[in-house]
């Protein structure tokens, strides 16, 4: 017989889709540890034309978390922000469900 202690180690990885964000539509993928909290997320930033605005990932939690852009078209730079920081506030407030 096997008597399971504390789990240690817990990753659930998720591809995700997010296109609630009127003219952009986000596509990529999450990592949430065994406290079912955000511990990472890359995604990539198209518009409605599905024309490329930009890659970001993100890591850490709360105060903490950060956002990295990516290949970032210029002229769009303020479009991704909003984008990707919508995308984190999303991912960190919920949890996939099996």
């Amino acid at each position: 017989m096997v008597r399971f202690e504390e789990i240690t180690q817990k990753n659930v990885r998720v591809n995700y889709v997010k296109d609630d964000m009127e003219g952009y539509k986000v596509v990529g993928s999450a990592n949430y540890d065994k406290e079912n909290k955000l511990t990472d997320a890359n995604g990539s930033i198209k518009d409605a034309k599905n024309e490329y605005i930009a890659d970001f990932n993100v890591y850490g939690q709360g105060e903490n978390a950060r956002i990295n852009l990516t290949n970032c078209i210029p002229a769009k730079m303020g479009e991704a922000i909003e984008v990707a920081q919508a995308t984190l506030a999303d991912l960190a407030s919920t949890y996939p469900q099996e």
